[in-house]
């Protein structure tokens, strides 16, 4: 990745070395951003007046609520993992007698659902702080990495002689008049930058608590829950002989932890709890999120990887893989709360450890059939690791993330499965359930046409795989589990990852292009696809227009809308319930027609929300703006499932996600952010003038604009390094101007002339770029002769498309819609997004659907 995003880079760079400065260019914009300023001003005086009125009650409310309704509950005993004793020695293929072949295994119900959906992660808006505060900051030491975290020393609670319900609801009022949200804002982004899921979140909470009181003080579990609380995360807390205890609802069962059922939600007691409590029923206004224990997206905690070298045979040929995994990811396992077999066997690995596999795998598996790649992977799995039991190993029953198979050195049955069924899902696609037997854990998978035994889901065959009997082909179940009966384990179908990629690659080749990058296709229950994005008017007047289709499981398009407007619209979000009933969401310009039927009408920019039967009948569409001059923030509007807005509220853009998400009583929420859809200029200008596209001449012009936006940048503390290509950004986005690649190379030209002989090819190829300012933020990369244009491990296609955002704290992001990977030849991932931080030069890669991140500074990584 040594030359990622090298043309950009070398624009940006480049033109951070000219003298000249564009007056008029900053003239032209002075009046505007002034008018922006004072109403922004005028906006935020108002919001926080309102908002820290709103927030106030809430909390008075709350603490009401606290002060009276406590009551005794008592707590079920902890769950435990009492498997039926395993073999200690596990036998070797082939055995004495042998199951008779295409024999169905009998099959239990399946446990648990195939996929839990979950809500966006957005934070409670804290209120802003009118009196002011001096923030104070504070050091923890998170899996090896510093971290310095602001907060508000009114959250110092002094010391209590006794904990119940009126000190504990006092206790709330003193937070509460806290400022909050730099602490929360500065915890998300930390969850961001190191790619954690909800349990790292509240690792990070519980790190920040106990710098602040001892780890055995009380007041550290107070605050916890009030900051998960403030951070959407429904805690409850409650309290005996004068201890606390935090209760937490969680999306799969929790193992070896006392819980307490609350209607449906079962809330688990972190920590030793006793028999009974005393605790509340109301969860705290706004908190609707549960703690989401599955491990989706690889860990990025940094550290020097480990490596292990591992044999195997398979085939009459012996083969030898040289493996990485993440020690700090280990670290963070280590301290993970027993949960569900399917978590274990759903979960992804640190980026080290999931790249080494495929590059080392990834030849090995060139040119075989789907049959013999399975067998290859089952025969390293099976014959790479040695076999101890967990009671042996650890003195209890531990079912292990797939990463620590490579991190131990023994492993038993359902390790073995949780990595194989990782290796099959990722370098194959394939589905995979999980097969839990009495005392035994093994896996099947869905093969068409492979002889052996089977267990059938949904009508669909999956063949027996079992990584624990020694050399035993597909199809052969271990003889001594042969005729017991084995329950499903059902894991979401690793196919639809890659769908949007394959559906998005031929959608763009008939002119639909996605408006955002993720959250843009949903599947059903039965496997039918459906997905948003934009097309081009027929019509130039009308530009683009929303396109929604709905396609079988084998891509016949059953139905297709569109709806337009004056304007450029785009479809940028979608989401289905369980009734198989669509939401989708976007952008319009002045009005949205459905058919010939005006919908909506807006004076200028709006955003909506519309829902659709399963056979493409439109139930509703409602427009959700808000008056909000600040064109930077974010907003997230709550509607009902009959299309009632109930609320919208501004969020710091910085931490917020984009998309569309469903609750559990139905509600939708969708968040944007407002920078997004200001960009409405039709044509092209540069400092205020219409140009052609293909205008070279003012290569000068463009290189003088972003010098200009460079030296004032720099006046601002950025990073001298990354500068200009944040000038590249702003330029870009406020005067939609065209940067052609020919301003870069008169650039180096001018002042890196070594840089044509150094790297000849590169240097050719920034020529054949440009980027091309599109209508409504979506830009488009032209190459000068079509095809591909290459940059070390960055390819980028001919019409390639990304959108630009900056945040609040002056960061920005470059989202990639279609046309950008990164890899090397024989492993390609597409490249999601990169953000560039101001501060240090840092910039942050996201790629593959799993969204692997990669932080490289520019200075010390890419450029020297």
């Amino acid at each position: 990745m040594k030359i990622l995003f090298v043309f950009t880079l070398n624009v940006g760079l480049a033109i951070s070395g000219f003298a000249q400065t564009l007056e008029q260019f900053r003239q032209e914009q002075d009046s505007a951003q002034q008018a922006l300023r004072e109403d922004r001003q005028n906006f935020e005086q108002q919001y926080v007046k309102d908002f820290n009125q709103f927030v106030a009650e809430r909390d008075s409310l709350f603490a009401e609520m606290l002060r009276e309704r406590f009551r005794e509950i008592e707590l079920s005993r902890a769950l435990q993992i009492t498997p039926a004793p395993k073999p200690t020695i596990i036998p070797t293929y082939p055995p004495n007698t042998q199951p008779p072949a295409n024999q169905e295994v009998e099959t239990d119900t399946a446990s648990g659902p195939l996929r839990r959906s979950r809500s966006l992660m957005l934070p409670l808006p804290a209120q802003g702080d009118e009196r002011g505060y001096t923030p104070q900051r504070t050091q923890l030491s998170f899996y090896d990495n510093s971290l310095f975290v602001p907060y508000d020393v009114r959250m110092q609670l002094p010391e209590y002689s006794r904990y119940d319900a009126e000190v504990l609801s006092e206790a709330w009022v003193s937070l509460s008049e806290a400022y909050t949200k730099e602490l929360i804002h500065s915890l998300y982004r930390y969850k961001n930058q190191f790619n954690l899921n909800d349990w790292g979140y509240y690792q990070l909470v519980r790190q920040f608590t106990q710098q602040l009181y001892p780890s055995d003080d009380a007041r550290a579990t107070l605050t916890a829950w009030f900051l998960l609380n403030k951070s959407r995360y429904r805690a409850k807390i409650g309290y005996t002989d004068n201890q606390l205890y935090l209760l937490i609802p969680t999306n799969c069962t929790v193992y070896s932890a006392t819980y307490y059922q609350f209607g449906d939600q079962t809330y688990y007691a972190i920590g030793e709890a006793p028999n009974s409590l005393y605790t509340y029923d109301q969860d705290y206004a706004g908190a609707d999120l549960i703690l989401n224990l599955d491990v989706q997206n690889p860990l990025s905690l940094g550290g020097n990887p480990q490596e292990k070298t591992f044999s195997f045979r398979y085939g009459g040929e012996a083969y030898q893989v040289q493996l990485a995994y993440n020690a700090r990811a280990i670290e963070f396992y280590q301290d993970y709360p027993e949960v569900d077999l399917r978590v274990k066997l759903e979960s992804t690995l640190s980026r080290e450890a999931k790249e080494s596999l495929i590059l080392q795998f990834q030849p090995l598996l060139q040119d075989r059939t789907s049959e013999d790649a399975v067998g290859l992977l089952l025969r390293f799995v099976q014959t790479a690791f040695d076999y101890q039991l967990d009671q042996t190993q650890f003195g209890r029953e531990k079912y292990f993330f797939p990463e620590e198979v490579l991190h131990f050195t023994y492993s038993d049955c359902e390790d073995r499965s949780a990595l194989f069924t990782y290796l099959v899902r990722q370098l194959l696609g394939l589905k995979v359930v999980g097969l839990q037997y009495p005392g035994h854990v093994a896996t099947a998978v869905g093969l068409d046409g492979v002889e052996g035994e089977y267990v059938e889901r949904n009508r669909e065959q999956f063949v027996v795989c079992d990584p624990t009997y020694v050399n035993a082909p597909i199809g052969k179940v271990m003889p001594r589990y042969a005729q017991k009966q084995v329950e499903l384990v059902p894991l979401r179908n690793p196919y639809q990852q890659w769908l949007a990629e394959m559906i998005w690659d031929i959608a763009s080749s008939n002119g639909v292009y996605p408006g955002a990058n993720n959250h843009n296709l949903v599947v059903d229950a039965l496997g039918n696809i459906y997905f948003a994005g934009y097309r081009l008017s027929p019509q130039v007047s009308e530009g683009q227009n929303i396109y929604l289709a709905k396609l079988t499981p084998n891509g016949k398009v059953l139905w297709e809308k569109t709806l337009n407007g004056r304007g450029n619209d785009v479809g940028q979000y979608l989401a289905i319930n369980s009734r198989q009933q669509v939401y989708l969401a976007g952008r319009y310009e002045e009005e949205l027609r459905l058919d010939t039927e005006t919908q909506l009408n807006t004076s200028a920019i709006g955003f909506f929300v519309a829902k659709f039967s399963p056979n493409g009948q439109l139930a509703w569409l409602r427009d959700v703006t808000t008056q909000q001059p600040d064109l930077q923030q974010g907003f997230v509007a709550k509607l009902n499932e009959q299309g009632k807005l109930m609320e919208t509220l501004v969020f710091d853009n910085t931490v917020a996600e984009r998309g569309i998400a469903l609750d559990e009583s139905g509600s939708i929420y969708f968040s944007e952010q407002y920078e997004a859809a200001t960009q409405r200029t039709r044509g092209i200008s540069v400092g205020g003038r219409s140009v052609a596209e293909n205008n070279a001449s003012l290569a000068l012009d463009v290189a003088e604009t972003l010098k200009a936006e460079s030296d004032r940048l720099k006046e601002q503390q950025y990073d001298p390094t990354i500068a200009g290509l944040f000038a590249v950004i702003h330029c870009i986005m406020q005067s939609g101007m065209v940067i052609p690649g020919t301003a870069a190379l008169e650039a180096l030209d001018r002042h890196n002339p070594a840089f044509r002989q150094d790297c000849p090819e590169i240097y050719a190829n920034i020529g054949k770029l440009k980027f091309m300012k599109n209508e409504s933020g979506i830009i488009t990369i032209v190459n000068e002769e079509g095809g591909n244009v290459d940059f070390d491990k960055m390819r980028i296609k001919d019409q390639a498309k990304i959108r630009l955002r900056t945040f609040d704290d002056g960061n920005a992001q470059v989202d990639v819609l279609t046309g950008i990977t990164v890899g090397k030849a024989f492993v390609r991932f597409n490249l999601n997004h990169v953000k560039l931080f101001k501060q240090d030069g840092s910039l942050l890669f996201d790629y593959d659907n799993d969204h692997t991140q990669v932080v490289m500074n520019l200075r010390e990584d890419i450029l020297y």
